[in-house]
């Protein structure tokens, strides 16, 4: 096999492993490609029969053909062949489809066919799908630039090419085709394979062009990869997840690559992107999931009433109504000794938060907020056009020195999440107050986890026309699923609101369970107490095994990850292969691949964590 492309991953409890790109000679290696394809087909059904041959065909007779595999420890774990100097399958039994203008005017002999891509994950340690795909790329790139070959045209699997689309590769699926492939048992044992529904096999075209670009930053000049030397590339730190992958792609690309496309995101989203905002719940929640700050109590009792009755069963079908002023304002407001028209009703406390930022912040207006801090606001300054300043930290707790010294005529709000997520620590009133009554800016104050300290800023709304403070009820309410929350301000505030509020924002249903949660101070109370015994409990074990924690005082808390064990990321897979889902630290600006964030479970839950913990350090 010649040795075409090296990847070198690091070491993860056993050596270093190597992937290497090769073009297969004999018919030996052709043999075992050919099997392992065959073994891919025939675990999902698409074999007629058993046979196993080296199946060549006419372009093999001719010369004609390119193989490459990628194998892993002599294992092959992926493969692709090209075919050079023939007429693209535009009109074959395969499929039928129509050319567009950026591959019609493409001479034939400029083309070649990739024909299917295939590549498998490897069980005993998780080689990244994406990083092989691309692997494949890059060397057939090189080959087609020393052959003068521009467009190639092939099959990939549906699965494959979602993984490629979000990664931004300029592969493109034909729009337009026919599946023609129709041929009977005896003329090929793979047609069960071009008719499966579930994952099928999508024709796209690849230009080289628009692949230079791409592929020389992801592997010359990518945060991901160290090149050795000259097509040898070292994997860094750990394997990355797709999700690393794409944000550093997004980070580093020039968007040129994909400027023959109709289809491409918004600038917004590119920011999005580079920025490396991204949302880090987990797709999948584990057996033992320690990941997003829930109350582990739930919700009230007195809501499985509310839900088993059927008068509500037809205010399903109703649009809501009755929303600026209702039962739920109505117990807020008087609770807080406050007017209905100092209290506004949205999709949580993120919606309210979106909904201050749309409402007030202007193209090229600032925003303050502390190094760490709750992530998920960035989204909405910078789809409103913002930019976000952040102030220092004075070790783990804000530093309002930072904020006054950095005030500006474009400053136009500062937030602050109290108590902070993810430290769980919290800020005296007395500290807060001192900004709010020395800037013009809107001060709007994060009080989601607020019923875990005593202080809150919410009587001082009406005394300071420029303060904001947002709560929730998917904390200690136990309505994560319901998406609703509040804010309380001024008059003038909420009535601005008011304007840019999306009509039916939250629902009846939601609404009235959140009345009866709100009322509910037993429950509240008694979710309060388990939190901070569990809360106690983990720092104390964790403490034990030699973790630094900061101690915090509302439902999260951040955990220094040990030295030997590496970076978060390493820590988080880890974790992962033992069930177990926690919050990678390095979502929040300045704690980089340090920390990891948990949140109180039952106590059942907090216990196997520890024990699993122990188990791996």
């Amino acid at each position: 096999m010649i040795e075409k492309l090296k990847i070198i991953l690091p070491q993860v409890n056993h050596k270093s492993v190597i992937i290497v790109f090769g073009i297969p000679k004999t018919d030996a290696e052709i043999q075992d490609m050919y099997k392992f394809r065959y073994d891919e087909y025939q675990k999902r059904g698409h074999l007629v029969d058993d046979k196993v041959g080296l199946d060549i065909d006419e372009y093999d007779r001719k010369n004609k053909c390119v193989y490459y595999v990628a194998t892993l420890d002599d294992e092959i774990i992926g493969s692709v062949r090209l075919i050079q100097d023939v007429t693209l399958p535009m009109k074959k039994k395969f499929f039928k489809f129509e050319e567009n203008k950026y591959t019609s005017n493409i001479a034939e002999e400029k083309k070649f066919e990739i024909g299917r891509l295939i590549s498998k994950r490897v069980t005993r340690i998780v080689i990244p799908r994406h990083i092989v795909m691309l692997g494949f790329f890059k060397i057939i790139n090189d080959y087609c630039f020393e052959n003068g070959l521009l467009m190639g045209v092939g099959t990939i699997k549906k699965s494959i090419k979602t993984k490629l689309d979000l990664m931004r590769f300029p592969i493109h699926q034909y729009k337009r085709f026919k599946q023609k492939y129709k041929p009977t048992e005896s003329e090929d044992s793979l047609s069960h394979f071009f008719k499966d529904t579930k994952d099928p096999l999508i024709p796209v075209y690849y230009r080289r062009d628009q692949g230079n670009e791409y592929l020389d930053s992801f592997f010359n000049k990518s945060t991901i990869f160290e090149r050795q030397k000259f097509n040898v590339y070292i994997l860094k730190k750990h394997y990355p997840s797709f999700i690393d992958v794409l944000t550093l792609l997004m980070k580093q690309f020039n968007y040129n690559v994909f400027a023959n496309s109709n289809i491409v995101i918004s600038q917004t989203a590119k920011q999005i992107y580079r920025e490396k905002i991204i949302d880090y719940s987990p797709l999948e929640r584990s057996i033992i999931d320690l990941s997003l700050t829930e109350n582990p109590l739930g919700c009230s009792k007195r809501i499985y009433a509310l839900l088993n009755d059927p008068k509500w069963i037809k205010e399903i079908a109703l649009y809501p109504s009755g929303f600026r002023k209702n039962k739920l304002i109505s117990y807020i407001s008087e609770t807080n000794k406050l007017l209905p028209d100092n209290v506004i009703i949205d999709r949580g406390a993120s919606g309210v938060l979106d909904l201050v930022i749309s409402t007030y912040l202007n193209q090229g207006e600032q925003v303050m907020i502390p190094s760490l801090s709750f992530p998920y606001i960035y989204f909405s300054i910078i789809r409103s056009g913002g930019k976000i300043k952040f102030t220092e930290m004075v070790g783990f707790h804000i530093d309002f020195e930072s904020i006054l010294n950095n005030i500006t005529s474009k400053t136009k709000m500062i937030i602050i999440c109290n108590p902070n997520n993810p430290t769980g620590l919290f800020e005296t009133k007395e500290k807060i107050l001192n900004i709010v009554e020395n800037v013009s800016c809107l001060v709007v104050i994060d009080e989601a986890n607020g019923e875990f300290v005593k202080e809150s800023l919410v009587p001082y709304v009406n005394k300071y026309h420029n303060l904001i403070v947002v709560k929730s009820f998917s904390k200690i309410y136990g309505l994560a699923s319901m998406r609703i929350g509040y804010g309380l301000a001024s008059e003038m505030i909420i009535q601005n609101l008011h304007i840019v509020q999306t009509p039916h924002s939250t629902s009846t249903i939601s609404h009235m369970c959140a009345l009866e949660a709100i009322q509910d101070s037993r429950h509240v109370d008694q979710g309060v107490q388990f939190i901070k015994d569990e809360r106690i409990y983990l720092y104390e074990e964790l403490v034990k095994l030699g973790f630094d924690v900061i101690e915090s005082y509302s439902n999260c808390m951040l955990i220094k990850v040990p030295k030997k064990i590496g970076s978060s990321s390493i820590f988080v897979d880890l974790l992962k292969k033992h069930n177990v889902n926690v919050i990678n630290g390095k979502f929040f600006p300045t704690l980089g691949d340090n920390y990891i964030r948990i949140s109180p479970q039952h106590h059942d839950i907090n216990k196997k964590f520890i024990e699993i913990l122990n188990t791996l350090t």
